[in-house]
């Protein structure tokens, strides 16, 4: 039986619900229609994909059930046709429910078979059907329909079944192993699971009861693995689109287009439901005193709160997890992209680590600034649509929101325009202050040995001082937006009151009725107007970080001068001839690399080195180059493999060398274990890793080492000795033979390695039954050994002029003759190497708790589980107790005054509704909260937060100079940098904001919920249980998401570590043409560190869903309470209630996105706190200072000593010397020799005071443990191995005592003063002049500046640079008169005629000094008057010590 007016679209008459013609067009034909449309081209779209899934008996009851759906369906149209109730649109609707059944049955099998998941589409179908035909259920009983209510109600009950077996997941029936492997959670849910976060249980149920690792988090599955996200955005972004302005941006968008439009939807869902919610309070409140109200609206009051309220919230969600989805795309395709442009670069601009900042500094302004771009074309419509629907209250008058609107657009663009160039100017000085910290980080303990460590302190906090001094432009804009915005936002309701009040709008008197649904409407249009001033800046912003990644991603990429082919041998000339092919070792010579008149020069030099370089080198051929020190035999090296420039002439390389192994200096070590050290890019093979291990001497080392070839070696080889490392990196060029590479380059090998080991290798390698003989490779060999001329086929000599000689060893002419005779003269390299090689205790090392590299940096305690709120002490601390207190005051006034301003209009329209004198009270309270919102600002980002990022970095600083030797050589350097580039980029651009934010937001928040509790008299029971709901989501979600936020800044690490690695050993890289594998590695690294990423930014979502719905909760409560419970408030208390409560889901919001920002800071200050804690230093609780002329003799005694690298639990731990006793008189040279780990270096390092230990140590009568060893060390003349390079000219680099960072030039001297100083600087200048003139490396420099000249600029080979630090301990000793020098074999790689000079400047300038030198070879310690022989920690024996005790 049909309604009167059933059969019109809209009845005036009273009616239950709906009439019957709306309910057919509206909820029938139309969904149903829009489903056909969808589901038909889903079908053709998977319809095109392989099967993915196979048949299982779910299949099956998925298809029986929507087979019973086809019956329901096909029943209820038969209903429909045979009674004589219907509509126009009856049949119509009836029909399409029964087509779209069909069409479920189609998509449910095909979704099946090709799709891994439930589509939104038919899962958000089957959701509406259920509601759809629940209402007509209730409509058909209404109208006496029993047996067309009862179709409906099964065809709901069965939509409701097959929703329900949608969301089983698929995981365990896929096809393809690699998607099963990386699929599951999320990946294969069901809609609702996706919708709701369903998926994130199990992992917070571990987050919750225990600690979360990453491999407790599920998979991102295919479509956020970075490998298809590099390639999606390659297609998207071409080369010959790569020039084009904001190219990689528009690429971006265009490779997600589909990611960015599909967010359109729950965005226009939520601007909906929004805006519907002044008018369901409007309709609440006006139904608040009417007694005759039908409990049927009521209901329907009701029902319109939850669907505006609720239905808000899940689409709030629902876009957040999209705009997240889409920044881990571009994150992972980014990412991936920087990573493979580090292979291609240019050394120059390879050293400078820009990836390491984008990835940090400037991906995160992309991560807040891409969603803020989403979001202005929608803040617009919100704003147009808010002045649309404020014309239903107040007429023409709404055009004054136009005021606001341009004001927000004008200083949107303003701010815009400049805080874009003031980022990039921020982050290019993060850049330099990183660039310049990974280079102190890679020689800190060498530089700590110099007793430099403050002055390296004050480096690293000067660096990041004027840092903070760059971010001062951006701090200025960053202030202006913001508080740009509070006073948009305060003052916006104040101009459309005052406009209504003066145009009577209002009437007589002010209305609670009309004056709450405007400031409603209000209260929705400000927030876009407010957003409008901060989104704008924040998006031009990231297109500036954008801008700065495609300009990294666009530069000039390294060319190989090489010219590739196939290389015809000469037919006329004596090189080509001069040998058969059997004494080259194979059936036939073919010419593999080919010099033609070229000249060589450094990447970006113009002069060359080396000129009219012209010679061949044949396959299978052994070649030995000698030359003196600063010859040029690494540029040679480095030419071969294509990376030094060829200024003129042309070098060949034959077609089939592909890649070139190399072994250098300075030996490139990944942070790996021995075996994937040397494996490398090639597959294990244990047979030919032992053959190698055994011609490279490395057996007898593995067995010492913890783990033996799986021992972490550290970064940069710092757990390994020197010999160590460079047998390493001989052992990885020699197994390259068994990935195909037949070419091998050794610059210098030998170097650090005692004669009798270098020779074994030697002639292992390359003798006539050697290895690489057998294999028939070719060689080129730089070295300092006579027997190489013995082993060669071939000889080059350089002369140091720039010439190049070459001569085949089958001819004993000329080139030979002349290469002997410099041997002999000492001008090619040491002419009598002996000793036993051994740099660095390596068996100690190993030994430490920390020989787990990062481990020290990765302790997982307590608080990382239950969190410790005793950490935001310490950025109170930084801040300072009494600023912070006084700054939150001023915020807490803000939020009043912001939250008294509708109390205020309660009271105004309560007591006095027509008196408009108190509109200036209004205009006060809203401007007394802008204004102190202003202070708030300028005092925290120009004030507070750079002195507390100062300090924080100043903490970090500190821990990490003041380290022991034992931490920095089994710590990854890549992680204390992440530390440096990460942590403290969110303490300084994330913690400030996210401070003042969650204050606001949360005192604001209170505030609002007391207004909303005031409405209705009942609501202050809802309040324990609205307060207990919020402690048991934070309880249970902040123990996971605080670890969450941990794993994500650690996993973010080995990333920094990678692009490192990456920079400082591009040549090897390269040379091995293992990018590919490089890049793989970098890939799967990057996988892992999406994971903990994305699911961050899902617990988040996930968060602010839950309360939203709990906001929502309270809206349903009061609506309830407010229609059904009489007099339980008023219309002006209701109003005020729903006025705050619009806002209050927005607040609630902002608050929790704020405190979860917060919180992530928190991460990075609770791993700066751990670091502080727990990273062992040397800060002794009792010292004295040292003596004035301190060490005035010389004289060394240690007594019983047992020294220890590790720091607690002695008693498991080897000693690195073992009852040591000894006494050196003044002015004695004292030589130390012995294998590798036998206590060398551990001597020395505890006279350094590297080392804790049991005994007596004392120099010249002062006990050691005594000292601060800083001092200690300032003292003590100390010449390493290891170059120390620092920042600076080379004035700065030998008077590093002398140089200061950020100290005012005193004014106050007199002129006397100021000419003691000018003297005393200008007799420092001569001796620096004169010890580098003695040492032969001065002349370079003439042009350059002199000492003003740059270090970087020198143009210093290896060999220089060690004689460098030599005048460096030189210059020192003549200033100080130190009488103790401690030297690590300081000449390894400089020829015998320097090292004969250094030793004569050692004898004139350190005459009358105690000298302990730890020696490779016996011609460095000849001279000696003691020499000690030291094995497993003890002295195993004194050759001529008259005086020795032991």
């Amino acid at each position: 039986m049909l309604f009167t007016g059933d059969k019109s679209f809209w009845s005036q008459a009273r009616i239950p619900d709906v009439t019957l013609e709306f309910e057919e067009s509206i909820l029938q034909i139309l969904p149903s229609g829009s489903f056909l449309f969808f589901a038909a081209a889903l079908v053709l779209y998977y319809w095109q994909h392989p099967a993915r899934i196979r048949r299982s008996k779910l299949l099956w009851v998925k298809l029986c059930v929507s087979l019973c759906l086809i019956v329901i369906e096909a029943v209820g149209l038969a209903l429909r046709c045979l009674s004589s109730d219907y509509t126009e649109f009856t049949y119509p609707a009836a029909a399409l429910d029964l087509i779209a059944a069909l069409f479920i049955a189609a998509v449910v099998y095909i979704e099946h078979r090709h799709a891994i998941r439930t589509s939104a589409l038919l899962g958000l179908y089957l959701a509406i059907g259920v509601l759809i035909d629940g209402t007509k259920t209730h409509s058909y009983f209404v109208r006496k329909m029993a047996a067309s209510g009862s179709v409906a109600a099964l065809a709901a009950a069965t939509r409701l079944i097959l929703l329900v077996l949608e969301e089983i997941p698929k995981d365990s029936l896929l096809v393809d192993p690699k998607i099963r492997s990386n699929s599951g959670g999320e990946v294969t849910s069901g809609f609702f699971t996706r919708t709701f976060f369903l998926f994130l249980r199990p992992m917070l149920n571990i987050g919750y009861r225990g600690l979360l690792s990453i491999d407790d988090l599920g998979n991102l599955g295919p479509e956020f693995s970075s490998e298809y996200l590099f390639s999606r955005l390659s297609r998207h972004w071409p080369p010959h689109k790569q020039s084009k302005k904001h190219s990689l941006f528009v690429a971006c968008c265009a490779a997600w287009k589909w990611a960015i439009l599909i967010i359109i939807i729950p965005r226009l869902c939520v601007i909906g439901l929004t805006f519907a919610q002044p008018f369901v309070m409007y309709a609440v409140i006006g139904s608040v005193d009417q007694p005759s109200m039908s409990d049927e609206k009521s209901g329907g009051l009701v029902l319109a709160t939850i669907a505006a309220f609720g239905g808000a919230a899940v689409c709030r969600a629902a876009t957040t997890h999209m705009k997240n989805q889409l920044i881990v795309r571009m994150r992972g395709a980014l990412f991936s992209h920087m990573s493979a442009k580090s292979y291609r670069l240019k050394l120059s601009e390879a050293k400078k680590q820009t990836a390491i900042t984008l990835m940090s500094a400037d991906f995160e302004s992309i991560v807040t600034g891409f969603p803020d771009l989403i979001e202005i074309p929608f803040s617009l419509l919100e704003s147009g649509l808010g002045m649309y629907f404020l014309s239903y209250f107040i007429k023409a008058i709404c055009l004054i929101i136009f005021i606001p609107l341009v004001i927000t657009t004008v200083l949107g663009f303003i701010f815009g325009k400049h805080m874009s160039p003031a980022l990039k100017y921020w982050n290019q000085n993060i850049e330099t202050r990183l660039a310049k910290t990974s280079r102190v980080l890679s020689q800190l303990p060498a530089i700590k040995s110099l007793g430099l460590g403050p002055k390296i302190r004050q480096y690293l906090q000067y660096l990041r001082v004027v840092e903070t001094a760059a971010s001062r432009r951006y701090r200025i804009i960053q202030v202006c937006s913001l508080g740009s915005a509070v006073m948009v936002d305060m003052m916006t309701p104040v101009i459309v009151i005052t406009a209504a009040l003066f145009l009577d709008i209002f009437g007589e008197k002010l209305s609670a009725e009309l004056v709450y649904p405007i400031l409603g409407i209000v209260s929705l249009v400000q927030d876009p107007l407010a957003r409008l001033v901060k989104l704008y800046p924040s998006a031009v912003s990231m297109l500036g970080c954008f801008e700065r990644i495609q300009e990294f991603l666009c530069q000039e990429e390294n060319i190989d001068p090489r010219v590739t082919g196939r290389i015809a041998v000469p037919q006329c000339s004596d090189l080509s001839t001069s040998r058969t092919a059997s004494e080259f070792g194979g059936s036939h010579t073919s010419t593999l690399l080919r010099f033609e008149n070229a000249s060589l020069a450094p990447p970006g030099v113009q002069d060359p080195v080396l000129s009219a370089v012209d010679f061949s080198i044949f396959e299978g051929s052994i070649t030995a180059m000698f030359g003196p020190t600063s010859s040029g035999k690494t540029i040679l090296s480095h030419g071969l493999l294509g990376e030094a420039d060829i200024v003129e002439g042309k070098l060949y390389i034959d077609e089939t060398v592909t890649s070139i192994a190399i072994c250098g200096q300075q030996t490139w070590l990944s942070n790996v274990t021995i075996r994937d050290c040397i494996v490398g890019a090639f597959d294990y093979e244990p047979t030919w890793f032992n053959i190698v291990l055994a011609y490279c001497k490395l057996l007898e080392d593995l067995q010492g080492l913890p783990g033996g070839e799986m021992y972490v070696i550290g970064s940069d080889g710092v757990g390994l000795s020197g010999g160590q490392r460079q047998r390493i990196g001989i052992a990885r060029a020699v197994y390259a033979i068994y990935g195909g590479v037949r070419v091998i380059v050794f610059d210098d090998i030998f170097s650090a390695l005692d004669r009798g080991t270098a020779l074994d290798i030697l002639v292992g390698l390359c003798g006539n039954q050697g290895l690489l003989r057998e294999w028939n490779c070719t060689v080129v060999l730089s070295s300092y050994l006579p027997e190489c001329l013995d082993i060669a086929d071939s000889i080059l000599l350089l002369d140091g002029n720039g010439h190049v000689s070459y001569e085949s060893c089958s001819q004993a002419g000329e080139v030979r003759m002349q290469v002997e005779e410099l041997l002999r003269g000492g001008f090619l390299g040491h002419q009598e190497p002996g000793g036993k090689e051994g740099n660095k205790q390596t068996a100690e090392k190993a030994s430490c708790p920390s020989a787990t590299p990062n481990e020290a940096v990765k302790r997982v305690q307590e608080s990382r589980h239950r969190g410790d709120s005793k950490l935001y002490l310490l950025w109170i601390d930084a801040v300072g107790r009494l600023a912070l207190s006084l700054w939150m005051l001023l915020v807490l006034l803000m939020s009043i005054g912001e939250a008294f301003s509708p109390i205020y209009i309660r009271l105004w329209t309560e007591l006095f509704p027509a008196d408009r004198f108190y509109l200036i009270g209004y205009a006060l309270v809203s401007a007394s909260s802008a204004f102190f919102g202003a202070i708030c600002l300028l005092w925290l980002f120009l004030s507070l937060a750079p002195r507390a990022s100062n300090g924080l970095h100043g903490q970090l600083t500190s821990s990490v100079t003041r380290a022991t030797l034992g931490f920095l050589s089994t710590t990854d350097a890549g992680s204390i940098l992440n530390r440096y580039s990460q942590d403290m980029e969110l303490l300084s651009k994330s913690l400030p904001s996210a401070a003042y934010a969650t204050f606001y937001c949360l005192f604001t928040t209170i505030i609002q919920t007391g207004a909303i509790l005031s409405g209705a008299t009942y609501m202050t029971a809802i309040l324990p249980v609205m307060l207990f709901a919020i402690w048991l989501v934070q309880r249970y979600y902040l123990r996971t998401s605080r670890q969450l936020r941990l794993l994500d800044i650690e996993s973010h690490a080995p990333l920094v570590t990678a692009l490192r690695e990456s920079a400082t050993g591009l040549v090897y890289i390269r040379s091995f043409a293992c990018q590919q594998h490089c890049f793989a590695q970098f890939l799967r690294l990057l996988d892992r560190s999406q994971r903990p990423f994305y699911f961050l930014l899902c617990a988040q979502a996930l968060l602010s869903l839950v309360l939203d719905l709990i906001a929502s909760s309270v809206g349903i409560v009061l609506a309830i309470v407010s229609l059904y419970v009489r007099n339980s408030s008023s219309q002006n208390a209701a109003g005020l209630a729903f006025l705050n409560l619009i806002s209050l889901g927005t607040s609630f919001n902002r608050t929790v996105l704020r405190w979860t920002g917060l919180e992530i800071s928190i991460g990075s200050l609770s791993r700066l706190r751990d670091f502080v804690n727990n990273t062992p230093t040397e800060t002794r609780k009792e010292t004295v200072p040292l003596p004035e002329n301190w060490p005035h003799a010389g004289r060394v005694d240690l007594r019983n000593v047992v020294a220890r690298y590790s720091v607690g639990k002695e008693d498991n731990q080897p000693s690195a010397l073992q009852d040591v006793s000894i006494q050196i008189q003044p002015g004695k040279k004292v030589g130390v020799m012995g294998r590798t780990g036998s206590g060398k270096s551990s001597l020395l390092y505890s006279l350094l005071g590297f080392l804790e230990y049991k005994g007596t140590i004392e120099i010249d009568g002062v006990d050691l443990s005594t000292a601060q060893p800083d001092e200690l060390r300032s003292r003590i003349i100390t010449i390493s191995q290891d170059v120390v390079e620092l920042d600076g000219t080379i004035r700065d680099n030998l008077l590093p005592f002398d140089k200061t960072w950020g100290e005012k030039k005193d004014t106050a001297l007199d002129e006397n003063e100021r000419e003691k100083k000018r003297v005393e600087s200008d007799t420092k200048d001569q001796i620096a002049r004169e010890t580098l003139v003695r040492l032969g490396i001065w002349d370079s420099l003439h042009s350059k500046g002199g000492l003003d000249a740059l270090l970087d600029n020198a143009g210093y080979s290896h060999g220089d640079k060690q004689l460098f630090c030599i005048a460096r301990a030189v210059v020192r000793r003549r200033l100080t008169g130190s009488k103790l020098v401690l030297v690590d074999e300081a000449t390894a790689s400089v020829d015998s005629r320097r090292d004969q000079i250094v030793r004569e400047m050692m004898v004139e300038y350190f005459r009358g000094c105690t000298i302990i030198v730890v020696a490779h070879r016996e011609e460095t310690i000849a001279d000696s008057n003691v020499t000690l022989h030291m094995a497993s920690g003890k002295i195993e024996r004194v050759e001529n010590f008259e005086n020795w005790q032991g």
